[in-house]
């Protein structure tokens, strides 16, 4: 069980979190969510998270699962593309891996730049232990990828062609998805195999909640923000709509739900690099509770703002989008919640027969 103090003071991650910010603020600000698609890659290009977990050895930067959910949060906070989470789930997969030269050279392409991946994601609380959606339609080399054409189940990384991905519509035009050609992943190289791939399915998803929570819980506090700041800028009747009862009861409903879903994704987040029963059941915890919450604070969001919540230049509307799409990868909440109640007592029920 991990044993960090979060009610310490400023961490590593606060403070990456913060110059991450700063950053996007000022180069890639939320409102060119539509009009700037090379933002994300610009992002990509400048802070390199395909490299983050990479082992210093192989020349990455050595970083720890807790600073990809960090970069996560900031991604999904300014509502960059699905390369980012992609990196960063693609790394998690490999690093999972045993030792071994296909998985160091992975590792060493995916930290120099020379290769870029993209990942699948699960709309069911038990992943298949195959899919051909995978994050993002942006051009990429590889895909990291579980596959189980030949019986057991393989951690595969595959080269991908341009023809080989096709970019798939969806509700949140900021973020597409791809479906790659299903003899991809059979002729991909193996990493790992059987129980091995297991274990790194297991790492992958439990990795791949938490960091999506965050995301959804840092796009529930922007538009917490930004519909403060509307309410007391808006009037009606001479007055900002801020003085309104119902306002302020919305507001303040939203700002709580953010709370109480930013309070279990940083125990999430705090466990995410640990293997175990334990940082999954946490990490599916969040994953439902964030999805709730980003949902309905989004909603809450467009109907203070009005009529220009629904306009196409305006983020809240993105947002939503964003919420909506978000909360049926790796499982939506109900499902989620079951899988937990599932697993705890399974596990209860392992302690009293000991």
């Amino acid at each position: 069980m991990f044993s960090g103090n979060l009610m310490a003071g400023p961490t590593e991650q606060d403070s990456l979190r913060a110059v991450l910010r700063d950053y996007l603020a000022e180069r890639a600000p939320v409102t060119a969510a539509l009009t700037d698609p090379g933002r994300t890659r610009a992002f990509a290009a400048a802070f390199e998270p395909a490299g983050l977990l990479v082992p210093a050895e192989l020349g990455g930067a050595g970083g720890s699962a807790t600073d990809a959910v960090a970069v996560a949060a900031e991604s999904g906070r300014a509502l960059l593309g699905g390369e980012i989470i992609a990196q960063l789930l693609a790394t998690t997969a490999v690093v999972a891996a045993p030792p071994g030269e296909e998985r160091d050279d992975a590792l060493t392409a995916l930290a120099s730049g020379a290769a870029t991946a993209t990942t699948p994601v699960w709309t069911t609380p038990r992943c298949p232990q195959v899919s051909e959606t995978v994050l993002g339609a942006f051009p990429v080399s590889h895909v990291v990828g579980f596959d189980c054409s030949s019986g057991d189940l393989r951690l595969v990384w595959a080269e991908i062609g341009p023809d080989s991905v096709e970019v798939l519509g969806g509700m949140d035009p900021t973020r597409p998805l791809g479906r790659i050609s299903p003899d991809v992943l059979s002729a991909g190289a193996e990493l790992a195999r059987g129980d091995e791939a297991e274990a790194a399915l297991s790492r992958y998803v439990a990795f791949g909640r938490a960091a999506i929570a965050a995301e959804q819980v840092a796009g529930a506090r922007h538009c917490v923000e930004l519909t403060v700041e509307y309410a007391g800028q808006r009037t009606q009747f001479g007055v900002a709509i801020a003085t309104f009862q119902a306002v302020k009861h919305t507001c303040a409903t939203m700002h709580i739900d953010t709370t109480e879903a930013e309070a279990l994704v940083a125990l999430a987040t705090a466990a995410a690099g640990e293997p175990g029963p334990h940082a999954a059941r946490l990490a599916a915890q969040a994953k439902a509770l964030a999805s709730e919450a980003f949902v309905s604070v989004a909603r809450s969001a467009i109907e203070i703002h009005g009529g220009i919540g629904f306009a196409w230049e305006h983020p809240v509307q993105l947002f939503y989008k964003r919420a909506l799409v978000t909360a049926v990868y790796f499982g939506r909440p109900d499902d989620l919640y079951a899988s937990v109640l599932t697993s705890s007592n399974a596990t209860e029920s392992g302690i009293a027969a000991n």
